[in-house]
């Protein structure tokens, strides 16, 4: 029997969409970079392009799980490792804490105007998002009131 496409669940159609930043080239045709998208208007050094070329001589393996960078960090910053996470990228660990913590009756509260994906990955939680103005580049909570009475709140900056 034929059920069709696979639909996403409904909040996905009331999402916002990420809207990405700029051209890296300007209206004139001049070459530009995007701050937002971490760019940078420097070429790579050749000691890093070396270590790429490397790495993708190994792309055919999995990597590492990352144990040696997490102790690295956790020394450098005299931290216990348990207390750092780390990812692919600021994406990929918000992603992955706001699976692992926030859920059903808890509101997610965060900057905003902030990072943009906040608003689009909150609902895959079941939270609620409450985004809080910025005011000077800070959080403004004398402004923040909860929308309901969650069990809880789960802040972002």
């Amino acid at each position: 029997m034929s059920q069709g496409a696979p639909r996403p669940r409904g909040y996905v159609a009331s999402l916002p969409k990420y809207v990405p930043g700029t051209s890296a080239v300007r209206a004139d045709g001049t070459p530009s970079y995007k701050l937002a998208s971490k760019e940078s208007p420097n070429p790579l050094p050749e000691v890093l392009v070396g270590a790429m070329l490397e790495a993708a001589r190994q792309a055919n393996r999995y990597p590492a799980s990352g144990a040696a960078v997490l102790d690295r960090l956790a020394q450098f910053y005299r931290l216990p490792a348990e207390k750092l996470a780390i990812g692919e990228g600021s994406l990929g660990l918000l992603r992955d804490l706001l699976t692992s913590y926030p859920g059903h009756g808890t509101e997610v509260v965060f900057g905003w105007r902030s990072y943009e994906t906040y608003p689009i990955l909150v609902p895959s939680t079941g939270a609620r998002s409450v985004p809080v103005p910025l005011v000077n580049y800070r959080l403004d909570l004398e402004r923040w009131r909860p929308r309901s009475s969650p069990s809880r709140a789960w802040c972002c900056w």
